[in-house]
């Protein structure tokens, strides 16, 4: 078989360079050949590489072969050199052999050339390989140690059963809190470890490792909670394999990593709490939408009966008690849905020093006097857009929290400051931006133990006695800051007091100015047509009475498919729709939008227990929201905005 070859020839002898090719053809090769016989012809085809062999003169006119040779070698080719010469005496072929020439060759006996070339060729091709190999090897040695360093992973090695030869990478002492040199890598060295293992863990541990040592597991796996040299615990996960196994099948070489779980197994906690607060949330909402409309039914019957009894009357003092405890009932569902984030809200831009500095005599009294107060507020301002008056309760409810946790008095101090959260940071905080403003308030209270700091966002959790508070103070604030797209965060030691932190979204935008209308005392009177929708019965049966009260007609459904028959039947007499948000079958919003297909426009007032996060329930713009528990006097205001709307339109 024909092996194809391109050979650079260095000969000043034309002719003899064409013999030696010759000699190679007839030998089995396919010669492209090329002779140069200076130094800078060499050089230039050297430069266009490619060549599988060198076969060189040892003695010309203007260059001589162990020059040729020094410049294949300084360029660091790895290209069988033979030497090819008419003449080469014994010192001679020693000094080339010994300069690093593969073979030589007398041009007078070219038998042995092409044994030669061959017998290089395969020896160059076998150290590419190895070489091609070592390289390999090397690359992923060092992809390796990289894909090691980057899962922050440790290894550890030690021979059983004396635990000899023992070694700890760097990175496995580090997990620890140790310095390389720290850890006894001797006879000591099990003791040492087992001393560092949580002794809750080392039973369970113990039973694990014994069972991949005789040989019935066929690795080591586990996780546990080994004691860090500053004296915090750190979670870890151990795999260890065996490298090596006596003759009765125990393992006597043991390789292993180690992995530091610690951060991981804290944001695995924050998300667990993260699902368990949003699932409080979901049902605490659903809670609160249903007894919002059980709280509309009873105020609308106090205030029938209020206005029914007589001035002074013992009867009329009940109704007002029923009002009052139904009122305080309202609070108390305000405050769930402010936790589940479920809260109508009226944002609006407001300085946040402004608003704390407005706060600080209230707060004052709040805390009494055995409570200092430190209220260290930055000259510039910081404009935020949320809900003041929610703010306000955010501030209110963490001011009474820390007073509590100084039954013997002590200092609150409130701070305020502005930074750029990094963009992991508002991925874990849930911040609509990364540029915040943070009110910080410090007690020097009781603190709180990790298990209670876990906890203290929870609804109804609370660590007080039931006479002095719900539950719902801090999970109120938690809701509010939530839903003003910011970011609220607790950090205490028990005896040495607690630190909260609000973080809420900064802007640039000018602050708003608000006006609020007066209330009337006394519902307001119509008599136009009302279609009400609302599918609580016992809610729908006060509402309508309520309405009929103010000289309006009432044409009540308890489903959407009701009131498009309504619609069908009466759509010239109807003047206003009256729907509850949540409906069976379709929205609100979705209701009045088939209305409307119908060709009929009438003007709308919505009314809802909570504001759902679900997009299909959103309203239509600029569409007026009745907020349950409402009093009839509420409902008769709200009635007629919404007519005097339509008519001014």
């Amino acid at each position: 078989m024909t092996e194809h070859i391109r050979a650079l020839i260095v000969e000043d002898d034309e002719t003899d360079a064409e013999l030696v090719a010759i000699h190679l053809t007839r030998n089995g090769f396919a010669v492209d050949w090329e002779r140069v016989e200076t130094e800078a012809a060499l050089n230039a085809a050297l430069d266009e590489g490619g060549w599988d062999v060198v076969l060189s003169d040892f003695a010309m006119p203007r260059y001589d072969g162990l020059r040729a040779f020094e410049t294949i070698e300084a360029r660091g080719l790895d290209v069988p050199f033979i030497f090819v010469s008419g003449a080469l005496g014994e010192e001679r072929a020693v000094e080339a052999m010994r300069a690093g020439a593969k073979d030589y060759i007398l041009k007078g006996n070219l038998n042995r050339l092409a044994v030669a070339v061959k017998r290089e060729l395969r020896s160059a091709e076998s150290r590419r390989r190895h070489v091609a190999a070592e390289e390999a090897k090397q690359r992923d040695q060092r992809r390796l140690a990289m894909a090691v360093k980057a899962s922050g992973a440790g290894i550890f090695e030690f021979r059983l059963p004396s635990f000899t030869d023992a070694y700890l990478s760097d990175t496995c002492i580090r997990v620890l809190g140790y310095q390389p040199g720290g850890v006894p890598l001797d006879d000591r060295f099990a003791a040492w470890v087992v001393d560092k293992i949580d002794s809750r863990d080392v039973r369970r541990l113990r039973v694990r490792f014994d069972d991949f040592l005789s040989g019935k597991s066929a690795r080591f796996e586990a996780e546990g909670r080994v004691l860090h040299r500053d004296g915090r615990w750190v979670d870890v996960r151990c795999v260890a394999e065996g490298a090596a196994y006596d003759p009765k099948g125990n393992v006597s070489h043991v390789v292993g990593v180690i992995l530091d779980l610690t951060d991981r197994k804290r944001l695995e906690a924050q998300f667990r709490q993260a699902q368990k607060m949003e699932a409080i949330g979901t049902l605490a909402g659903g809670v609160a939408h249903d007894f919002n409309n059980l709280l509309t039914a009873i105020i609308s019957y106090a205030c029938f009966l209020e206005e029914d009894l007589a001035v002074g009357s013992r009867q009329r003092g009940d109704a007002a008690e029923i009002l009052k405890c139904a009122r305080r009932a309202s609070d108390l569902t305000r405050q769930l849905l402010a936790f589940s984030r479920q809260q109508m809200v009226e944002p609006r831009v407001f300085d946040l020093c402004e608003a704390v500095r407005n706060m600080t005599n209230l707060l004052q009294r709040l805390i009494g006097e055995d409570v200092r107060l430190d209220v260290g507020l930055p000259a510039k301002s910081f404009r935020v857009h949320a809900d003041p008056g929610q703010f306000e309760q955010v501030l209110v409810n963490l001011i009474v929290n820390a007073r509590d946790a100084m039954p013997d008095g002590g200092s609150v101090s409130i701070r305020v400051s502005a930074g750029t959260a990094t963009a992991s940071d508002v991925v874990a905080s849930e911040l609509e931006s990364s540029a915040y403003a943070a009110v910080v308030i410090s007690d020097t209270g009781v603190g709180m133990s990790d298990e209670v700091r876990s906890k203290v966002f929870e609804p109804f959790f609370t660590t007080k006695d039931r006479s002095k508070g719900t539950g719902l103070g801090l999970a109120t604030a938690f809701g509010i800051v939530k839903q003003a797209g910011g970011h609220i965060e607790v950090d205490s030691i028990e005896g040495r007091g607690s630190t909260f932190t609000v973080y809420l979204p900064r802007t640039e935008q000018a602050v708003s100015v608000s006006s609020v209308a007066p209330s009337p005392r006394k519902p307001l009177k119509g008599s136009e047509t009302i279609l009400f929708v609302e599918d609580d019965r016992e809610l729908a049966k006060a509402t309508a009475r309520a309405l009929s009260a103010s000289g309006y007609r009432v044409l009540v459904a308890l489903d959407p498919t009701k009131a498009l028959e309504l619609v069908a039947a009466h759509a010239s007499e109807i003047d206003l729709l009256f729907s509850d948000v949540i409906l069976p079958s379709m929205s609100g919003p979705e209701l009045y939008a088939r209305i409307r297909q119908s060709g009929r426009d009438l003007p709308v007032l919505f009314s809802t227990g909570y504001a759902s996060p679900d997009h299909r329930l959103s309203l239509p713009e600029g569409a007026p929201l009745l907020l349950k528990p409402y009093s009839p006097t509420d409902l008769s205001r709200k009635i007629r905005e919404a007519l005097g709307r339509a008519g001014s339109g």
